[in-house]
């Protein structure tokens, strides 16, 4: 699987608290091997951010995504959840 990191994903990343980055680590390995393995906890929005996907860091934190295509994701955002929907 090809994983394309924007520039606001790579920002957000390096800005989370260090237990928290370590954690987003083991999950996008999990992710790389199985976007929708159940501990992810994987789900696509409804409504205008039909297009976007999350999975889970932990209870607070997601990391949001878009299915480019069978083979290619393109990550945007770690953020806790409350600021997911926003820009």
């Amino acid at each position: 699987m090809e994983i394309i990191f924007l520039p606001v994903f790579k920002k957000e990343i390096d800005e989370l608290p260090e237990r928290i980055r370590k954690m987003a680590e083991k999950k996008l390995k999990i992710f790389l091997k199985d976007p929708f393995e159940k501990s992810l906890k994987t789900h696509k929005l409804k409504g205008n951010l039909n297009w976007m996907c999350f999975f889970w860091i932990n209870r607070d934190y997601r990391i949001g995504f878009e299915i480019v295509n069978k083979k290619t994701v393109r990550l945007y955002y770690a953020r806790i959840h409350d600021k997911m929907y926003k820009k």
